[in-house]
C-alpha cells in the first residue's frame, strides 16, 4: 500500500543532509514531518535518490567515525580498543577456537584455545 507523501525535493535534500550528519532515517524523516517509511519507499522507487542517499550515508558514517575517534582519544579506552581492532584486526583482534567433543558414553568435553596467528602465544591456554 502506497503511503501518501509530501516528500518534496526540498524535504529530500534536508533528509539527505541530516543523514550526512549521522542522523538516523527516523530522526531525519521526523525533522521534515514525514514517516520514515516514505524515505524507504523513495529509496526503492527512485534510483537517483538512492544514489544520493548512499553518498549521504557514507558521509554520515565517516562523520560518526571521526567523532568516535576523537572521543576514544580524549575519554574512552574501550572505544579506542574497538577502533584499533577494526583498523588493524591482525594486530589487535582476539582469536578464539572452540572445540566440542563427546564420546557415546562420556560427558561433553569443551576445549577453548586462544590462538594468536602472529605467533605471539605464550603457550598458556
Amino acid at each position: 500500500m502506497r503511503r501518501p507523501t509530501h516528500f518534496t525535493p526540498k524535504k529530500q535534500a534536508t533528509v539527505l543532509g541530516h543523514i550526512a550528519e549521522g542522523w538516523t532515517v527516523r530522526a531525519a524523516a521526523q525533522a521534515v514531518g514525514i514517516d520514515r517509511h516514505t524515505v524507504y519507499d523513495h529509496l526503492h522507487a527512485d534510483p537517483a535518490f538512492k544514489a544520493a542517499y548512499d553518498e549521504a550515508l557514507e558521509a554520515g558514517t565517516e562523520f560518526l567515525e571521526q567523532v568516535a575517534r576523537q572521543r576514544a582519544i580524549e575519554t574512552s579506552d574501550v572505544l579506542l580498543i574497538f577502533l584499533l581492532k577494526a583498523r588493524r584486526p591482525g594486530v589487535y583482534r582476539e582469536y578464539h577456537r572452540h572445540e566440542l567433543a563427546a564420546a557415546a558414553d562420556a560427558p561433553l568435553t569443551i576445549t577453548v584455545t586462544f590462538d594468536d596467528p602472529r605467533g605471539l602465544d605464550d603457550g598458556d591456554p
